[in-house]
């Protein structure tokens, strides 16, 4: 419902309520317990790209998507993010021509994915120590293997990675 392109009347407010919502179940029943349990989560997508869709997307502001965020994750946070940045452009190409579907996200004006650039941008620019920013216009390859280096370089030792 959040993503369809045909629903094009979702109000922000109403988007982010959603993700928020669907991210506290998360947490409960996926991510709290196995970290609990000492296992290593990987996500993809987190709170920080509702500060950067709904809050720069769509102008949402940021301190009250911050304490809807804590509330629902209660106050969890990501030990290490990375932002795979990319040209706006090259971007929306690689998605069209991806084969994926598709979504209202995706079929937002150009001036809307400057600014959740410029967000994502500005956030990993606040918090270094957590943040990666990862050239994504290079090839598949290159961008993996430097990946699994940030990974090999910032997860426990007894962790294997695997391709």
């Amino acid at each position: 419902m959040v993503l369809d392109p045909a629903n094009t009347e979702l109000k922000p407010e109403t988007e982010f309520l959603l993700f928020s919502a669907s991210r506290a179940q998360h947490v409960a029943e996926v991510i709290r317990p196995q970290l609990e349990n000492g296992v290593v989560v990987l996500c993809d997508r987190f709170a920080d790209s509702s500060y950067a869709y709904q809050g720069a997307g769509h102008g949402l502001e940021l301190e009250t998507l911050q304490a809807i965020t804590r509330f629902a994750t209660g106050g969890l946070q990501p030990d290490l993010t990375v932002l795979f940045d990319l040209a706006i452009e090259t971007g929306l190409e690689r998605r069209q021509t991806s084969g994926g579907e598709w979504n209202r996200l995706d079929a937002s004006a150009l001036e809307f994915h400057k600014r959740v650039r410029r967000r994502f941008l500005e956030l990993a620019a606040a918090e270094p120590e957590r943040w990666v920013v990862v050239d994504a216009s290079r090839g598949i390859d290159e961008v993996e293997a430097e990946v699994m280096n940030i990974l090999d370089g910032r997860l426990p030792e007894k962790l294997v990675l695997s391709k």
